[in-house]
C-alpha cells in the first residue's frame, strides 16, 4: 500500500490562505513529530448507479461501497457483493413498526457488521465516532485517523446522509474524503467527523471458507426471525424481519401507510441492489464448495437468479412519483410473489448442508 506525504506549504501565498481562513487553522497546527498532510494512493473512486440497471453494478448501500472502496486501496480481494453476502445483508429485509421507512439491511452501525463482517475479511474496528453523534470537535480522534493514515489504512466516515465515503488523507488540518459520488471532498475537525470507523488488521488473515459458511447460517436466522433483536443496529428500534417484513410491507401498502416515492421506489430499489448482490455473492461462494454441497449451491443460485429477475421486471409498479397508490395492487402482487419465491430459497437454504462446512 502506497501513500504519499505531501510537501509543507511555503510562500507567501500559503500565508495569505492560511489567514483567510481564520484563526482555527493555526489552533489546530500540527504537533510535533505528526506530518503536515498525507495522501493514499492508487484510491478508486467510489462508484454507485442505478439498482434498475442490471448491466452495471449499483452499490445501492454505501456502507459496503465504502468498505469496497476500502478493500480496494488496501489491495484485498473482496469486492461488494462479497462483502454484501458474507455479512448476510444482501439476503436482509428490514421494515419499521411505523412503516415509514424500509430497510432492506441495516445501516452496517450494528453489532454484526462490527464483530463478523470485518472479521471475515481481517479487520476489526479500532476506534473512531458513533454515525449519530454530535459533532464537536474531538482531537481524539482526529489523531486516531491520522495514525490509521500514516499506516495507509483508510477509515469508513459516514458523509452525509444516507451515504457512506472513504478518508483517504489530510492536509492543512482538513480531512479529504472519497465521496459516494466519486470526488473528494474536504471536511473539517469542527464538525466533520461524526460516524468514523478507524480499522486495524487483526493478527491472522481470516478463513475464508469458514466465514462463507457461516454466512448461511446468518441468513437463514434473519430471514426466518420476525424481529430484530435489541442491541443489533444502533438506532432501529421496533422493526419486522426477513419474511415477516414482507409481510409488514404488504400490509402499510393495504393500508396507505407507503406512498411516497422514497418509502416506495428507491427502498424497492435498494432490495433489489440487496438481491443482485447476493446472487452475485452465491456464485462467488462456489470455489468453496464440491460435491453435493456444490450442486445445492447451483440450485439456491437458480433460485435467486429468478428472485432478482421477478424484483426486476415488476420494478415499474414502484415508480418515483410522490403518490404511487394507483400502482399499490401491482405492487402487493408482486411483493406477495418475491416472498413466496424467498421464503421457498430459505427454506432450501436451512435444510441445506452449506452452512455446515466447506470443501
Amino acid at each position: 500500500m502506497k501513500r504519499t506525504t505531501l510537501p509543507s506549504a511555503v510562500g507567501c501565498a500559503v500565508v495569505l490562505s492560511l489567514l483567510a481562513v481564520g484563526c482555527a487553522t493555526r489552533e489546530r497546527g500540527t504537533p510535533a513529530g505528526q506530518k503536515e498532510s498525507i495522501m493514499l494512493e492508487n484510491v478508486p473512486r467510489v462508484v454507485q448507479g442505478d439498482p434498475g440497471d442490471l448491466s452495471r453494478p449499483s452499490r445501492a448501500h454505501a456502507m459496503y461501497a465504502a468498505l469496497e472502496n476500502a478493500m480496494r486501496i488496501l489491495g484485498e480481494p473482496y469486492d461488494y457483493d462479497f462483502l454484501m453476502g458474507v455479512s448476510g445483508h444482501a439476503f436482509r429485509l428490514m421494515i419499521h413498526e411505523g412503516g415509514v421507512y424500509i430497510e432492506p439491511p441495516d445501516d452496517g452501525q450494528g453489532h454484526y457488521f462490527r464483530y463478523h463482517t470485518l472479521g471475515a475479511v481481517g479487520f476489526q474496528k479500532k476506534g473512531g465516532t458513533h454515525a449519530w453523534c454530535t459533532e464537536k470537535p474531538d482531537e481524539d480522534t482526529a489523531a486516531e485517523i491520522r495514525a490509521s493514515l500514516d499506516q495507509g489504512i483508510p477509515v469508513l466516515k459516514y458523509h452525509r446522509f444516507p451515504q457512506w465515503g472513504v478518508i483517504i488523507g489530510y492536509e492543512d488540518g482538513d480531512f479529504i474524503v472519497n465521496a459516494h459520488n466519486g470526488k473528494q471532498e474536504r471536511i473539517t475537525l469542527f464538525g466533520g467527523l461524526a460516524g468514523c470507523h478507524v480499522l486495524e488488521r487483526l493478527p491472522r488473515r481470516p478463513d475464508v471458507a469458514l466465514s462463507v459458511a457461516a454466512s448461511f447460517g446468518c441468513i437463514v436466522d434473519y430471514a426466518f426471525r420476525e424481529r430484530m433483536p435489541q442491541g443489533d443496529t444502533t438506532w432501529f428500534h421496533k422493526q419486522y424481519s426477513g419474511l415477516a417484513a414482507y409481510d409488514a410491507w404488504i400490509s402499510h401498502l393495504r393500508q396507505g401507510r407507503i406512498k411516497d416515492k422514497f418509502a416506495g421506489s428507491w427502498n424497492y430499489k435498494t432490495l433489489l441492489d440487496a438481491r443482485r448482490a447476493g446472487l452475485g455473492y452465491l456464485k462467488q461462494a462456489r470455489r468453496y464448495y464440491k460435491g453435493e454441497p456444490l450442486g445445492e449451491l447451483d440450485a439456491l443460485i437458480e433460485k435467486y437468479g429468478a428472485v432478482v429477475s421477478h424484483l426486476h421486471e415488476n420494478l415499474k409498479h414502484f415508480p418515483w412519483k410522490e403518490d404511487a397508490s394507483e400502482h399499490t395492487d401491482d405492487a402487493i402482487a408482486a411483493l406477495s410473489k418475491a416472498r413466496d419465491m424467498e421464503r421457498d430459497a430459505f427454506t432450501f437454504m436451512r435444510e441445506s448442508s452449506l452452512a455446515a462446512g466447506t470443501k
